[in-house]
């Protein structure tokens, strides 16, 4: 686990840099970097890995590049660390164009999934190895003390790597690219070989000490929750392009193509569907698919009012599913199921327990109706909860990116 007094030795350490090191290392409050990336393309062999990609990222921010395997977030980070060239495109970070500049004169730090921590040197002496060999020795064994006290650990600068803990070796890593005094923080998945507990801590450390320092960061990331919790912005990319460029809240509210309302959360969708007074009816001339979030609609008992294209679905289970339930529901005619979740089990105590009564007999009530597995249901969506695409699964209304 993450050391309890991580966040307070992030706010304490400002107060404990000697002044004079300040001139030699700019820990406390970095600037931060806007970051111009235009047009950047890159093919392996025959296969594009990055297709005219383009993104500006606002100083001080943390940005999160998102998507599956393969979609090319690494090679970005990796061409914006200078470890990987450009077919054609440009970088710039400020005012300066960096397409072409050395990695050692880019002043941007890179943290690796696997650490990369130099295992004959102490914690302290893989901090010490980064900082500029032109800095003071003294001043070199001060920053290090400093970032060790940033990041919590300072009670474990004479241990080895293989002394610590995973989550300690990742923020040993953190300290170390700190000790360049970077004005860009790269992250290529660093979270990803933790266990669930620490990585959640860390996480949340992380962008604590992100907003503490104003230093502009980029991570790479495939886990949505993780782009969503920690990132100002979050870039969305697939295939090599870039789907979505959004704030979090407009990513899962607003998803730009069904790309992204597929992978970013779950979502139902329903293909030749239209709205008609917030029930989902069968349209084969629509044009169009809906996507709903599980959440978003409520099931209801059929009533001979209902049109008769309404689409009906039948319970065919429900699952827990920690904080809610979930009905699985097969569509007639559609071989489709889609989910939709609740709160409201009946067949449960007051504590919360569900009286351990086999799945299959559980039920659940919306307004005075219960419904059970087998019980037959239409779906109810507000308009407002319907995220609608075209043909070509972008989002109808939608910007392009």
């Amino acid at each position: 686990m993450v050391d309890a007094d991580f966040t307070t030795s992030l706010r304490n350490t400002d107060r404990a840099i000697d002044p004079n090191l300040r001139k030699v290392h700019a820990l406390s409050r970095p600037q931060g970097l806007a970051v111009g990336i235009h047009h950047i393309s890159k093919t392996f062999g025959k296969s594009p890995a990055l297709k005219h990609v383009s993104i500006d990222v606002e100083p001080g921010s943390f940005v999160a590049l998102l998507g599956p395997s393969g979609c090319g977030k690494t090679t970005l980070l990796r061409i914006l660390a200078g470890l990987e060239s450009a077919d054609s495109g440009t970088l710039s970070f400020g005012d300066r164009d960096v397409t072409h500049v050395a990695p050692s004169n880019r002043r941007c730090a890179m943290v690796f999934q696997s650490y990369a921590l130099f295992p004959s040197l102490t914690v302290q002496g893989n901090i010490e190895f980064a900082v500029p060999r032109s800095t003071p020795r003294n001043a070199r064994r001060q920053i290090s003390i400093d970032l060790l006290k940033r990041v919590g650990l300072e009670s474990h600068a004479r241990k080895y790597p293989s002394q610590l803990s995973g989550g300690q070796q990742q923020r040993v890593a953190l300290a170390r690219a700190l000790a360049q005094s970077p004005a860009l923080l790269l992250l290529d998945e660093p979270l990803s070989a933790l266990d669930a507990a620490v990585r959640y801590d860390l996480r949340n450390h992380l962008r604590t000490f992100q907003r503490e320092t104003g230093l502009t960061t980029l991570i790479v990331t495939h886990d949505q929750e993780e782009a969503l919790a920690l990132a100002d912005r979050v870039v969305v990319m697939n295939h090599g392009v870039v789907e979505q460029h959004a704030s979090p809240e407009d990513i899962w509210n607003a998803p730009a193509s069904l790309f992204v309302a597929q992978f970013v959360g779950a979502m139902n969708l329903l293909e030749s569907v239209e709205l008609q007074n917030d029930l989902l009816i069968h349209a084969p001339s629509a044009g169009q698919a809906i996507g709903f979030r599980p959440a978003s609609a409520r099931l209801r008992s059929p009533r001979e009012s209902d049109p008769a294209h309404a689409i009906i679905g039948t319970i065919a289970d429900i699952t827990f599913q920690g904080g809610h339930f979930a009905s699985h529901v097969a569509l007639l005619h559609r071989e489709q199921f889609i989910t939709i979740h609740h709160s409201n089990l009946l067949n449960q105590s007051a504590s919360g327990s569900a009286h351990q009564t086999p799945p299959g007999s559980r039920e659940f009530s919306v307004g005075s109706r219960e419904f059970s597995v087998g019980s037959r249901v239409v779906i109810e969506l507000p308009e407002r909860a319907a995220h609608r695409f075209d043909e070509h699964g972008r989002r109808i209304g939608a910007e392009q990116p």
